[in-house]
């Protein structure tokens, strides 16, 4: 093994290192002020969801700005006001589990209704049904 190698392998190995001892730090930090972590998800909850919906929707933040005007910034089947500050009613971005198609913005608990029926029609009809009945 050449001494180029032997130099990148023990560079790379302090790096990984000194990045493991960085999170070990970090995550050491967050145990010890739980407050503080939650103070500073609140505060940049819309960013880091904005950043999150490029990466996994592959949308763009104009879609994500036009749809939110475009539903009165209400969730697209509740009609509830959405809220940054409040997780229940934290916008979210819904789409078909099938095709990945992105179809509104949603709140968390609608959002959470869909996913867990697993967009089956047949349920939602079932459970109105059983509504009806034992309402």
């Amino acid at each position: 093994m050449n001494e180029l190698a032997l130099f990148a392998g023990a560079a790379m190995k302090t790096h990984w290192k000194s990045s493991q001892y960085a999170r070990e730090k970090a995550k050491a930090w967050r145990l010890a002020n739980p407050e503080k972590v939650k103070e500073h998800r609140i505060k940049n909850r819309q960013k880091n969801y904005r950043q999150e919906i490029v990466r996994k929707y592959d949308v763009d933040f104009t879609w994500f700005d036009d749809q939110f005007e475009k539903q009165d910034k209400s969730c697209a089947a509740c009609k509830k006001p959405l809220d940054w500050t409040d997780k229940q009613n934290t916008p979210h971005v819904d789409h078909c589990h099938q095709s990945g198609k992105v179809r509104a913005i949603l709140c968390n608990r609608c959002n959470t209704v869909l996913g867990l029926c697993l967009d089956d029609k047949e349920l939602f009809k079932n459970l109105i049904g059983y509504l009806e009945c034992h309402g």
